[in-house]
């Protein structure tokens, strides 16, 4: 009988104590190992408040180092440069470094050559304007006030001419070109109205024809396709 209850009592520890390592794996070992296999997407925060990329950063589960740096092209605050980079998924819990500019003040740079995208980047209070224009590119910068090389301090504001390009564009001939190819190239030229006809996959027949002079913003352009 006493070897009976021994044997009764080694089983029921065993029971027990696998009970114990189950619990354990499913609600401590597991959660943790599965936390850190984990991708997070990281955002790009350049051009943003450090402060404010801190928190978000928290939150998603990422742990943070700020490196101030001076940066003249970057008023104080503003996140310039992070590793690693944002805009794709990163191992949750993962450190990442901020380099944040103390700079107190803004060095307009210089706008030749670069898009409007180029000025989202940076910290100044931008304002955009656009403005046709028959020199300068679609999307392009025509100018700045103040111009490059002068100074903003904060309270600032950087005013960016945009260019829509010319008023009235020539239409390309675009018969023959797959229809995603078609809306890119309208799209490049700042044609803002644009209607496919069809669901083939590339365009027969376009209106207006090709040659045709056309307003970018205003006047529709229709590409017909194949059945």
């Amino acid at each position: 009988m006493e070897k009976l209850k021994k044997i009764l009592v080694f089983f029921v520890t065993i029971f027990i104590a696998n009970v114990f390592l189950v619990a354990v794996l499913n609600y401590i070992v597991f959660p943790l190992w599965i936390k850190t296999k984990k991708e997070v997407f990281l955002p790009d925060y350049r051009g943003k408040e450090y402060k404010d990329a801190v928190i978000d950063l928290k939150e998603r589960g990422f742990k943070v180092e700020v490196k101030f740096v001076p940066n003249p092209l970057y008023m104080s605050g503003i996140i310039f440069d992070q590793e690693p980079s944002g805009g794709k998924d990163v191992r949750a819990g993962k450190k990442v470094l901020l380099f944040v500019s103390n700079m107190k003040y803004f060095i307009v740079p210089d706008y030749k050559g670069k898009t409007v995208d180029y000025f989202r980047t940076l910290n100044a209070i931008v304002k955009f304007v656009k403005q046709h224009s028959d020199s300068v590119p679609y999307n392009f910068i025509i100018k700045t006030d103040p111009l490059p090389g002068e100074t903003l301090y904060p309270g600032d504001t950087l005013y960016v001419y945009v260019s829509t390009g010319a008023k009235r564009l020539r239409l390309p001939d675009l018969r023959g070109r797959y229809v995603k190819n078609a809306l890119k190239i309208l799209k490049s030229y700042g044609v803002e109205k644009v209607e496919v006809i069809g669901k083939g996959d590339k365009v027969i027949k376009q209106f207006p024809d090709a040659g045709v002079e056309v307003d970018r913003r205003k006047d529709l352009i229709m590409l017909i396709t194949e059945e």
